[in-house]
């Protein structure tokens, strides 16, 4: 399938056609035994199939432009977030918030949830969102960067890990058989521990104020009957 917009629309009509042809794939993903074909893309959209084939090749292309258009706006948040971080707590707070704001998208908006958490059109995507994976955790490295201790490159692909666990996070939290605030509350702490912050008394604080507090980390009580040797 092919990626390319075949035509940039630049008159007012194309983009309302544009938009209204976005709007209508977006409707279709979020209904999971309905096939996104051209043709079913034009019909919900009030277009002709005909139409369709002037700004896209294929459903492909127009789903790549979707989620395009989704990862622009989540970079425009993302950007918002990071500015201003000063403070240890900054950085905590605009983590937790960018965790926050991906899954309540994931859970309230239908098509990007397939989009992003699989799916038969998460192939077509793929590259797309390897690529935003990346640049997202070089802004959240360098937003973070006077807070980390270690390597810059081992620290920028400790936040594309992240990234990559959020999904799965995400994923498993909406899941109908788990508790989402458990599940969330668990990879946010998990975030604290990865980041490798670099005052350890304060990621214990941290760690503790997100749940049950935490025991054997670094900096840490042992729990209760726990040695605290390694396991053999």
């Amino acid at each position: 399938m092919s990626r390319d917009v075949r035509r940039v629309p630049k008159q007012d009509r194309a983009r309302r056609s544009v938009t209204a042809i976005l709007d209508a794939t977006a409707e279709l993903l979020g209904e999971e035994d309905t096939p996104v074909t051209m043709s079913a893309i034009g019909q919900r959209a009030g277009i002709s199939k005909a139409a369709i084939y002037r700004y896209f090749p294929d459903q492909g292309a127009v789903i790549h432009e979707l989620a395009t258009r989704y990862l622009t706006e989540l970079d425009d948040h993302l950007a918002e977030r990071l500015q201003g971080i000063v403070t240890l707590d900054d950085a905590v707070g605009a983590l937790n918030g960018l965790v926050d704001h991906f899954y309540e998208l994931m859970r309230d908006r239908p098509a990007m949830r397939r989009i992003w958490l699989g799916g038969p059109n998460s192939v077509v995507v793929g590259d797309l969102l390897a690529a935003a994976a990346h640049k997202s955790a070089l802004q959240v490295h360098a937003a973070l960067a006077s807070h980390l201790r270690g390597d810059e490159q081992l620290n920028v692909v400790r936040i594309e890990l992240m990234i990559y666990t959020a999904r799965a996070a995400i994923e498993l939290a909406l899941s109908s058989a788990n508790d989402p605030d458990l599940v969330m509350r668990e990879f946010k702490r998990s975030l604290v521990l990865t980041a490798r912050f670099t005052d350890e008394a304060k990621t214990v604080a941290i760690l503790d104020s997100l749940g049950t507090p935490m025991t054997n980390v670094e900096g840490a009580a042992p729990a209760p009957g726990v040695e605290g040797d390694p396991i053999s």
